[in-house]
């Protein structure tokens, strides 16, 4: 009998090597590898998007824009100005009157320069300066732009036809009882509306008294 119970002990192969222990962390999910993963992917998605954003973009940001744009010369570029505080009495466009080595009185100056010599066989003797949309500039890149002209012994008349919102007449501190909706419609002549300016060589015709009919009065 004990030899038959120990040739059924023997036919068992199983053994017990090494006790099982108990896991100190998960197996799954591996977070270092996720973060590593994850980072990566977002770095990528990100590289992406910002070339998508880049490629998609069509804003003017810089002189090379402007020139493959429209495929034509810039003339100059003024940096802007800070905003004078309204107690001081001052008003951004005479800016470089009051700061005459600024970097944009500088820039004023570079701009008259490439206007003279736009034409140098025949001068300028008019310049229109416009934009498409209102409280974009106008008012103070003719006011600089004559200054400049002015101070360089050029006899200068700055022209305010916009006849529906002037401003050249309030910062140059002219008259505006007459001007040039007065003189388009005969009841004024050129030297009874053309006013002087404390700066030498600069002249200012002002608008005159807004028409109800600015466009037609124009035409």
């Amino acid at each position: 009998n004990e030899s038959g119970l120990q040739e059924q002990d023997n036919a068992n192969n199983i053994r017990i090597l090494d006790r099982a222990l108990v896991p100190t962390k998960a197996i799954e999910p591996n977070m270092q590898n996720a973060a590593l993963l994850g980072g990566a992917l977002a770095l990528i998605f990100g590289l992406g998007l910002g070339y998508l954003k880049e490629f998609l973009d069509r804003t003017i940001k810089s002189q090379d824009d402007i020139e493959a744009t429209t495929g034509l010369a810039v003339l100059g570029m003024i940096p802007s100005v800070d905003e004078p505080a309204p107690a001081s009495g001052n008003v951004r466009e005479l800016y470089i009157m009051k700061h005459p080595n600024s970097t944009a009185a500088e820039s004023c100056r570079v701009l008259r320069t490439n206007l003279l010599f736009c034409s140098p066989d025949k001068p300028l003797r008019s310049l229109v300066v416009t934009s498409s949309n209102p409280v974009e500039g106008k008012t103070m890149t003719i006011i600089n732009l004559g200054v400049v002209m002015a101070q360089a012994g050029h006899r200068t008349l700055i022209v305010d036809s916009d006849m529906r919102r002037p401003r050249v007449h309030k910062v140059l501190k002219v008259g505006n009882d007459a001007g040039l909706s007065n003189l388009i419609v005969g009841e004024r002549q050129l030297d009874q509306v053309v006013r002087s300016t404390e700066l030498p060589n600069l002249m200012v015709l002002p608008c005159g008294p807004i028409p109800p009919n600015p466009a037609e009065l124009l035409q």
